[in-house]
């Protein structure tokens, strides 16, 4: 390119960048097309200052000469329009511009041209406009104008950027969504893999695999070495986790190192993340810290631990560094060898108990002895044998027990159980739990594992019980002896690791080198260490073992043991305690309650009291389901110590029972009593009698020392021993461990207890609540607004109660519960009673008794005891106590608002609480007087005083609940997308059963109008119209989600499977903008025709109407609207012109949204929706809505312009020039989209539309709501403008705010106009119910609008021509002729509607009988028309001609009955059909045709039509040629006949005319047209090529 070339258009370029509105390309002249022209533009120059832009501009005409910029200048004038400059001050700037041009030659200088004129007309005073008070009106107007524009803009910036962040959050939340989607797939994918886990903080810190590192605090190995960091290898799956391989990581390696390994353990489940779940693991990791202070050369030492607690995402992790365990297990030798000798047995078992002992005396219980956990690890002189280390002690069961009780992951590893007979489970499993580990269930299991080593890993599931072991064994005395004393040791006696090991190491001095054979047993008894009385008879007498080795009883049952899995231990206590258990019939987790009883009465009152409870159901309570005695009848043996006060009972020949409610025909096994625990039926009286549901119960010493569990967790409450019914023992003191519960019978002197007859146990099962007490949420910190909630319910909790007339008695911190919602529950009703009235005086304790300010006594706490219930103890004060558990929620629920720092603050502050003056503490805070008033009115000491439960819920104190809490936050949990309910929830709504009866009805107010058969036919007429315009048919998705909540008021909304609410379309108009979003069209012409719905007021099927939409989409954003606005109002007359009387009856409306809009902007925001109801009154005058919007307050000036823009006129300017004269300003607003309605209109009368289009600006209605920025249509009745067939408009608005996409969408110009189909069907049907008669009656037409199933109907008068009628119906379709046939249902009969009154309905025009073959010379049909009810005789030749010619010259009949102004012929596509019986396709040509019978020319010209149709269709189909190569009279004689192809005696003599040597040629010819006759061809056309000539051969 040329230089000068170059740089004139990158000037230009430029120019048009930097005045993209002002820059105006001069078009080419029309002459000298070809010719090269020079650069020429124009720009208009304005104005600096912007207020005075608009009066001061002109137009800059510039023109490029070849040689600028180099030698020329250009060529400036100064051009029209010229506004705020004369004629002279032009003239003096053009001087001005040449002369600066040619300061500035040699270089580009429009640019600076243009500032110089801009800088020139600054010192020009814009004209004054000083005139009449019309004009400053419209200067006002124009200032208001151009406010209200500032402002949309501003709004418009705004909405802008406020569409721009929701666009991002959109962005967001959608990859948030897609990620959370890749999250669960890769979840799933990580589930369903079985690869190895390795450690997640190793991997993500040290990315190497194969040298992953773990620190902790720093280690000793106990030589010297130290380290804090280990090198992991060899990961293998292992008990629950994965086990590494692990070498220290030191500097100086001083010496041997010892072996270690890593243990880890993930836990996937949720509930370890929450507090409960943290609790429990960190109770392990302190449990493994004092195992590491444990050092014994036979127990696998542990060296760190690490418990890895994420606070955001990740499961916990568990890490345990220890010494390797030894490869070789006593389990893998026992399976090698059968037993080990004696010696060698009690070798081992000495250094496992002195392992064992090491546990012990640090207070930790091992909790799972067997064989797998016994290792063997060589000596360092081979000659020795191996050395004994005890594994996997203390957390390996301890964690086992919390996989079993709450999952660790559905992957986790879990050990294989060894089984175990029921004789040789220790007392502790037996008669309290399998969860209950103490120190003697580890001795048995000790004992376990040495008789597997005397007798054989299999002696445990092989042999009924020890006894029986060691009576059919030939081991000797003294390790029977010692064995006995494991496993069932002597009751009187403690029995520890020291005294087996001493009692061992004497009985190995004292014993007998040589050991007496098989079945003579001696051992000595004088062992001072360990007495045995009563174990064994005399060795030398004969009933040796005869009494305690007998035979083996029958089994007892127990509901307990047979129905029921025990998952955790719950609590313990002195008489009872809490489990955890799943029941196998429901699979339900549950908590059970099970308290010791000895009695041998009647169970009535017990389950009346007990059963009380069960009839408590309430959210805010802990369930009880129901309960039952399990009874079980020792029996006693002369060598037994049952007679005895000691509670544990060996077990006994008899079957015990089990007592039910209705049912006392089941056994169990007894439940021993801890601590002396009696009770007598007679503590349990009728309520009637004012008794309270418990005995009393004091708490004694009891002489037998308490069994020790470390277990156990302590629920005690500041000091409380027995905070709860069933409080633990850890942690206590001997003696405090050692108290038992005495319940001394009412009326009766304390004594010693008597032996009980029988031993029972009373089970309650409990709704299972994880044990988080209201305590431990309010020690962690509780705000105000929790403390209110949980108060509340509380509150709702005791109304419950109040309602049943139960009485909880022992409400404080410690029994209520907290959920895993975080709701309260109160439970532990363990001293509940349902009596409301005085407790009797006999149920008091002893004055002898000290009340200590935190023991638990026969009413509860001491600190939360009511005054009156204290009173009537010491023998005085009221009777009525139903207020005492109100008492008891004043002092809970100021130690909700109250924060302690020690406990004897508490008691302190409790105690002045307590006082008649009630006196608060001086730290109470002062902003909580609604909590204080509360507390100060529950404890008040006159029970009259203080409130009820119910009284309490209703008070004005509590916070007003808007609604009910707790469904509320359940809604909450299930809305929530994320949540796990939210699937739960949607589940469980679509897995409901339907009902039959809602099946029928949901639909039956759907039902269609009479006229709906005339849908199919305006929608034909509409699609035709529609493709007129070029539009094509686009079908939208039905369902759409909802993204606007107020729009979905008025749709039928749903919601599906996964939570998405979708809704029906109400309009196509919003589907068709979505659907146009999604796609990014940007130009199209669409329609389509289809339901749009409402809901219904009722429960079923929504509303639905049929409606079309057509529309366009256009690029143009400048004439696109103008020609797109005038294709509706085109296709709107289309409309009314195709249909009869819609052209009559309907009317053409157009405005504009501006104007609209700006009409409505006079009226104030707060009266606009009044005065929009006035203007909508159809039956008020123009007087009564003037006078109406007048009494609203408007403006009369705003009345005035909103009568004029409310009326409909012919003409725009008749309603501009009324509107110009009462509001100028006004007028001048509306003048833009007034000449876009102007020009609209004029487009639409050249695209043909004749009639008048009327202007109503003010056009309102919901139906407008989406079109905005343009024009809108109406199509409305004449007298009746409420009454709407079409509305259309702009619409590009919607599809914008329909972009998912975060740019900023191509704009696009998009109008559109929906029809109400179902209003022109009415029309129609209204037209054809008043001239249908008369057509009818004048045998013209069924009327052109008329709904036909079809043309011609072939019947039949007798049965058994189905296959007949069946070909002649496939032929009429063959021809193009709609046709259907008579079934045999169908035959005239007396009962059914005449097939002819049939047609006539239904608008058939023929009848089409076809005759039967009898041999008589007949035509093939006979033919009827419904209409004319003539009849004419058809030859099957005759038949499809005749009748197309019939149906057409119908249809141009009906055509004329249309009633509408533009159905044509050519517009419906009717075909002109040539007369095929002028010209027939069979000719029959006869010697003599006035000779022939007229019945035999018809035969033979049926025969003849027969034959050329089945040679028609052959070749429609494919003609298939057969060329061969033979003689002229050899092909003669192959087409003579076709019996060669399948005689043999018809192929012998074609063969023979083959040449001698062409016998494999014959056989292909012969195979070939047996081919085409095995494919079902009729013909074939067999081609001679030596004469070049055909001849069709018949072959089927």
């Amino acid at each position: 390119m040329d230089p000068t070339e170059e740089s004139q258009t990158l000037e230009i370029t430029a120019l048009q960048s930097i005045y993209p509105d002002e820059f105006i390309q001069v078009p080419p002249p029309k002459a000298w097309k070809g010719a090269s022209r020079l650069h020429e533009f124009i720009i208009r120059v304005s104005h600096p200052d912007p207020d005075h832009a608009s009066k001061i501009s002109f137009h800059l005409h510039v023109k490029f000469p070849k040689t600028y910029p180099r030698l020329a200048c250009p060529t400036f004038n100064i051009e029209k329009p010229i506004k705020g400059i004369n004629d002279t001050q032009a003239a003096k700037l053009l001087q001005s511009i040449n002369a600066e041009a040619q300061k500035l030659k040699g270089f580009e200088m429009v640019f600076s041209i243009i500032t110089f004129c801009q800088d020139w007309m600054q010192h020009i005073t814009p004209p004054v406009e000083v005139g009449s008070l019309a004009l400053q009106m419209n200067q006002r107007a124009m200032d208001e104008e151009k406010a209200r524009r500032q402002r949309e803009m501003e709004e418009a910036l705004e909405e802008e950027e406020r569409a721009n962040r929701a666009a991002q959050e959109l962005g967001a939340q959608i990859e948030a969504d897609m990620l959370a989607k890749e999250l669960q797939y890769k979840a799933r994918k990580r589930a369903n893999s079985e690869a190895t886990e390795v450690p997640a903080s190793s991997a993500s810190a040290y990315g190497d695999v194969d040298t992953l590192t773990e620190s902790f605090s720093e280690m000793d190995l106990g030589n010297g070495v130290h380290f804090n960091t280990v090198k992991l290898f060899h990961p293998r799956t292992s008990h629950l986790g994965l086990v590494y391989m692990a070498d220290p990581i030191v500097d100086d390696m001083k010496g041997p190192t010892v072996p270690l390994e890593l243990y880890v353990v993930n836990f996937q489940s949720h509930y370890y993340t929450t507090t409960q779940g943290r609790k429990k693991l960190s109770s392990v990791e302190s449990e493994i810290r004092n195992l590491i202070t444990i050092r014994h050369p036979k127990l696998l030492s542990i060296y760190a631990v690490k418990l890895n607690l994420p606070h955001s995402s990740g499961p916990p992790q568990l890490m345990v560094l220890m010494e390797q365990a030894p490869a070789l297990t006593m389990h893998d030798v026992l399976q090698d060898c059968e037993s080990l000798r004696e010696d060698r047995a009690s070798d081992y078992v000495g250094q496992i108990l002195a392992a064992l002992s090491s546990i012990h005396h640090s207070g930790l219980v091992h909790r799972g002895i067997t064989t797998r956990c016994v290792g063997l690890a060589s000596n360092d002189n081979p000659n020795q044998p191996k050395s004994i280390k005890l594994c996997k002690a203390t957390f390996h069961t301890r964690l086992l027990d919390l996989h079993r009780s709450n999952s660790f992951g559905p992957h986790t590893p879990v050990p294989l159980e060894e089984p175990l007979g029921g004789g040789w489970v220790s007392r502790d499993v037996q008669n309290e739990s399998s969860l209950l580990y103490t120190r003697q269930r580890d001795i048995h299991d000790v004992g376990i594992v040495l008789a597997q080593m005397l007798m054989g890993l299999d002696v445990v599931t092989r042999v009924q019980d020890p006894r029986t072991a060691i009576q059919a064994s030939s081991i000797s005395p003294v390790m029977a002896r010692q064995l006995m004393i494991m496993l069932e040791p002597p009751k009187k006696s403690t029995v520890s690791c020291d005294s087996l090991l001493s009692d061992m190491n004497g009985v190995m001095q004292l014993q007998s080198p040589n050991l007496t054979a098989r079945g003579s047993i001696q051992f000595s008894l004088s062992d001072p260490k360990t007495p045995l009385p009563f174990q064994f008879g005399s060795p030398e007498g004969p009933d040796y073992f005869r009494l305690h080795m007998q035979s083996p009883r029958a089994k007892q049952t127990s509901r307990w043991k047979e129905d029921w899995v025990e998952l955790e231990l719950l609590g313990k206590g002195a008489f009872g305690s809490v489990v955890k258990a799943r029941n196998k019939i429901d699979s339900r987790i549950y908590a059970v309650k099970k308290i010791r009883l000895k009695t041998m009465q009647s169970d009535t009152k017990i389950f009346r009291e007990v059963n009380a409870l069960s009839r408590l159901s309430h959210r805010n309570i802990v369930r009880y389901y129901t309960t039952w005695v399990e009874t079980f009848e020792p029996t006693s043996t002369a060598h037994s110590e049952d007679s005895s006060t000691d509670e544990s009972t060996t077990e006994g020949d008899n079957d015990g029972m089990t007592s039910v409610p209705d049912h006392d025909n089941a056994s169990e096994r007894h439940l021993p009593v801890n601590g002396g625990f009696h009770l007598n039926v007679e503590d349990f009286d009728d309520v009637s009698v004012s008794r309270s549901s418990f005995p009393s119960i004091h708490f004694g010493r009891s002489s037998s020392p308490g069994e020790e569990e470390a277990d156990s967790t302590s629920s005690g409450e500041d000091g409380d021993d027995f905070a709860s019914l069933f409080a633990s023992s850890l942690g206590k003191s001997k003696s405090q461990s050692q108290q038992s519960m005495v319940v001394i019978p009412s009326g009766k002197k304390k004594g010693p207890p008597t032996s009980p007859a029988v031993s029972r146990t009373l089970y309650i099962q409990m709704e299972f609540v994880e044990r988080q007490t209201l305590r431990e949420r309010v020690d962690e910190g509780i705000s105000e607004d929790e403390a209110w909630r949980l108060f509340q319910q509380t509150v709702d909790a005791l109304v419950h109660m109040s309602t049943l007339n139960i009485l909880h008695r022992d409400i404080k911190l410690t029994n209520i519960f907290i959920d895993a919602k975080g709701d309260c529950k109160v439970g532990d009703f363990g001293l509940a009673t349902s009596s409301l009235a005085a407790v009797d005086p006999s149920d008091v304790a002893s004055p002898s008794i000290t009340l200590e300010a935190d023991m638990t006594l026969e009413v509860g706490t001491r600190l939360y005891i009511a005054p009156e219930v204290q009173a009537r103890r010491r023998g005085r004060g009221p009777r009525d106590h139903s207020k005492a558990d109100m008492y008891s929620l004043g002092i809970v629920f100021f130690e909700m608002n109250f924060k302690f720092n020690t406990g004897a603050e508490r008691i302190a502050v409790l105690e002045d609480l307590r006082k008649p003056s009630i006196i608060f503490p001086s730290s109470w805070d002062p902003h909580r007087n609604r909590q204080r008033e509360i507390i100060i009115w529950l404890l008040q000491h006159d029970p009259e005083k203080r409130p009820s439960a119910l009284e309490l819920s209703q008070s004005p104190l509590l916070p007003a609940p808007l609604e009910d809490e707790y469904f509320k936050g359940a809604l909450q949990m299930m809305a929530k997308p994320d949540s796990a309910h939210h699937q739960t929830a949607l589940a469980t709504l679509f897995k409901q059963p339907p009902r039959p009866s809602r099946a029928f009805i949901y639909d039956l107010e759907a039902e269609f109008p009479e006229y709906a058969s005339l849908n199919e036919t305006v929608q034909d007429r509409l699609a035709a119209i529609f493709h007129l315009h070029g539009a094509v048919d686009m079908e939208p998705p039905l369902l759409m989600p909802i993204t606007d909540p107020e729009e979905a008021k008025n749709q039928a909304t749903f919601i599906d499977r996964y939570g998405d609410i979708v809704a029906l379309p109400n309009n196509i108009l919003v589907a068709f903008a979505r659907l146009a979003a999604r796609e990014s069209i940007r130009r199209i012409k669409r329609y389509h025709i289809m339901n749009v719905f409402r809901p219904s007021p009722v429960a079923g099927h929504p509303k639905f109407t049929k409606a079309a939409l057509f529309d366009i989409i256009s690029p143009d954003l400048d004439h696109g609207p103008l020609a797109a606005g005038a294709e509706l109002i085109a296709v709107a007359n289309d409309v009314l012109e195709s249909f009869p009387t819609l052209s009559q009856n309907y009317d053409i409306h157009i405005s504009h949204s501006k104007i609209v809009e700006i009409g409505l902007n006079r009226v104030p925001a707060d009266i606009r929706s009044g005065v929009i109801e006035v203007i909508h009154q159809s039956k008020s005058t123009p007087a009564q809505k003037r006078a109406s919007l007048l009494k609203k307050g408007l403006l009369r000036s705003t009345a005035d312009e909103l009568e004029i823009l409310a009326e409909v006129e012919e003409e725009v300017d008749d309603t501009v020039a009324r509107l110009d004269k009462v509001s100028p300003s006004t007028a001048a607003l509306m003048q833009i989209p007034i000449q876009e309605v102007r020009d609209t209109i004029k487009l639409a009368h050249a695209a043909g539309v004749g009639r008048q289009i009327f202007f109503h600006p003010l056009m309102l209605g919901s139906h407008h709501t989406h079109f905005k920025d343009g024009i809108i249509v109406e199509v409305v009745k004449r007298n009746k403008h409420t009454d709407i067939l079409a509305a259309g408009g702009r619409y590009d608005n919607l599809i914008a705010r329909f972009h998912p996409t975060k740019q900023k969408p191509e704009p696009v110009c998009a109008l559109g106009i929906q029809i109400a189909v179902e209003k022109i069907t009415a029309a129609l049907a209204s037209f054809q119910s008043a001239s249908i008669k008369t057509l009818v009656k004048e045998e013209r037409s069924f009327g052109f609008w008329s709904p036909r199933r079809c043309d011609v109907y072939v019947v039949s008068y007798n049965p058994g021509y189905l296959q007949d009628r069946l070909e002649v119906v496939a032929y009429l379709w063959k021809h193009g002729i709609s046709a259907d046939l008579m079934y045999e249902s169908g035959l005239p009969d007396g009962e059914h509607e005449n097939h002819l009154d049939i047609c006539a309905r239904e608008g058939i025009l023929f009848t089409v009988y076809p005759r039967p073959r009898t041999g008589r010379n007949l035509p093939a049909f006979k033919v009827k028309s419904i209409l004319k009810g003539t009849e004419v005789d058809l030859s099957r030749q005759e038949l499809a001609g005749w009748l197309q010619h019939q149906i057409a010259d119908q249809k141009r009949t009906d055509v004329t009955t249309s009633g509408a102004a533009v159905i044509t012929e050519t517009a419906l596509n009717i075909p002109i059909i040539k007369d095929t019986a002028a010209a027939p396709d069979v000719q029959l040509v006869l010697p003599d045709p006035r000779k022939q019978r007229k019945q035999s020319k018809q035969l033979y010209l049926e025969k003849a039509f027969e034959r050329y149709d089945a040679i028609k269709n052959s070749f429609q189909n494919g003609m298939h040629v057969l060329a061969v190569e033979v003689a002229p009279v050899h092909f003669d004689a192959m087409v003579k006949s076709s019996a060669w192809i399948t005689d043999e005696e018809a192929w012998k003599a074609i063969a023979a005319m083959f040449p001698p040597g062409h016998s494999g040629y014959a056989q292909s010819v012969r195979e070939a047209a047996a081919k085409r006759k095995s494919e079902g061809h009729a013909y074939v056309l067999l081609h001679s090529v030596r004469e070049d000539r055909a001849q069709l051969v018949a072959i089927n």
